[in-house]
C-alpha cells in the first residue's frame, strides 16, 4: 500500500523459466527471465491493481500473483 503516484519499485525474478506478468490498470506487460531480477518502477494510481500470470504455464494463466494498492 501507497500513496497515489508515489514510485514503487517491484523486483520480480525466476529460478527456471520466462514468465509473463500482467499489471492491471498499468497497461503493462513484464518479462521475467531467469538469472536476472526483473526490476519495474510504476507510480501508484488510486485502486488496487492485481499483479497476474500472463503467459500459459501449465493452467496458471490468469493466477493471482499479488496487488499494488494506491490511496
Amino acid at each position: 500500500e501507497a500513496k497515489q503516484n508515489k514510485k514503487v519499485r517491484l523486483v520480480f525474478a525466476s529460478l527456471d523459466n520466462t514468465y509473463g506478468v500482467e499489471l492491471d490498470g498499468y497497461n503493462k506487460k513484464i518479462e521475467v527471465t531467469p538469472k536476472e531480477p526483473t526490476v519495474v518502477e510504476v507510480a501508484t494510481l488510486k485502486g488496487t491493481y492485481s499483479l497476474k500470470c500472463a503467459e500459459p504455464c501449465r493452467g496458471r494463466e490468469g493466477r493471482l500473483l499479488g496487488w499494488i494498492k494506491g490511496e
